[in-house]
């Protein structure tokens, strides 16, 4: 699994076409987006095998920001 280190963003309603659509654009196999609205955070996976590989993405990814790794 490849991880891009991100830059926290501030909350832009605009962004979110352009974010899902670079996404479409690079041909990933799933995707997992995260919905803020009215202080709920919203989960909509595209696709796992299960909730165990939903979940071990998830923390890959934590691990990822924390490490600071590129």
């Amino acid at each position: 699994m490849t991880l891009k280190k991100i830059e926290p963003a501030k909350l832009d309603r605009n962004k979110v076409g352009e974010v899902l659509d670079d996404a479409k654009s690079r041909g990933y196999e799933a995707v997992i987006v995260f919905g803020f609205k009215d202080k709920m955070i919203t989960v909509m996976p595209s696709g796992a095998r299960n909730k165990l590989e939903l979940l071990g993405a998830l923390e890959a990814a934590k691990q990822h920001m924390w490490s600071g790794q590129e």
